[in-house]
Formats: structure tokens, C-alpha cells, sequence
């Protein structure tokens, strides 16, 4: 009988050590699970400084960064699209002023024959010029800030 009370103990303690030993496990694989499935937020108890808590608190400060980069990566690419409509929307108000040019110039071409008709022409020339350049700059500055991922663009 005092055999079977040994045997029944012996029995006992081994399962619960067992269970100790891979409760921490199955933590970490259900967290793994988790991550897996899109949560990132996933966090793991860490409970001492064996080698299973070592893993909790990697696995801790794997997914923290995850969550990082992941934050990191949507930033860079809305400020990408934010540059992509920076630089079309220049293209596509500078292709109008082409043509004003155009008549501008055949404006002050005929300018000789009358001059008080003309020197509205002269400002509206100088100030479609102003309008060009400024797209220009915005143009080259949208390409620039693309080209090294400027602080000042995000």
C-alpha cells in the first residue's frame, strides 16, 4: 500500500511538472497562431529568466517591432501616393498653359501695331510664367522628396 501511495505521488508530481514545463509552450505556439492569422498585437506572459521566458520576451519584442515596421511601410506609402498626386496634378496644370503661352507670344508678336491692348498681354505673359515655374518647382521638389524620403515630405 505504502508503494502505491509512492508510485501514486511520483505519478502526481511528474504531471505537474509536466505541466508546468509546457504550459509556457503552448502559450507561446497559440501566441505564434495568433501572429500568424494578422493579430500582431499578440503578446506572451514572460514569466522568469529560463529559457522559455528568454523566448516570451523575444517573441514580445519581435512582435512590437513587427507592429513597427508595419506603421513604418503604410507611412511610406501614403506619403508615395501623396508625391504620385503632388506630381500628376503639376503635369496636369501645366499641359493647359502650353497653349496660352502660344497665344502670348503671337500677342506680342502683333504687339507693334497697337500698344494699349497689349500691356494686359505683358502681365498675363508675365504671371503664366510665374504659375509654370512654381509648378516646375513643385515638380522637381515632389521628385526630390521621392528620391531620398525626406522628413519634411512625411
Amino acid at each position: 500500500m505504502a508503494g502505491g501511495g509512492g508510485i501514486f505521488l511520483a505519478i502526481l508530481l511528474s504531471s505537474w511538472a509536466a505541466a508546468r514545463m509546457t504550459r509556457p509552450v503552448v502559450q507561446l505556439a497559440r501566441a505564434a497562431q495568433e501572429v500568424a492569422a494578422g493579430n500582431w498585437d499578440t503578446r506572451v506572459e514572460v514569466s522568469g529568466g529560463d529559457e522559455v521566458g528568454q523566448l516570451a520576451d523575444s517573441f514580445n519584442r519581435m512582435t512590437t517591432e513587427l507592429l513597427a515596421q508595419k506603421e513604418r511601410l503604410v507611412q511610406t506609402e501614403r506619403v508615395a501616393a501623396w508625391r504620385e498626386l503632388a506630381r500628376r496634378l503639376a503635369h496636369e496644370l501645366k499641359n493647359p498653359l502650353f497653349p496660352l503661352q502660344l497665344t502670348v507670344e503671337n500677342l506680342m508678336r502683333a504687339r507693334a501695331q497697337t500698344t494699349k491692348y497689349f500691356t494686359r498681354v505683358r502681365v498675363l505673359s508675365w504671371r503664366r510664367s510665374q504659375i509654370s515655374k512654381r509648378l516646375s518647382a513643385a515638380s522637381v521638389s515632389s521628385r526630390r522628396c521621392h528620391a531620398h524620403s525626406c522628413n519634411r515630405c512625411r
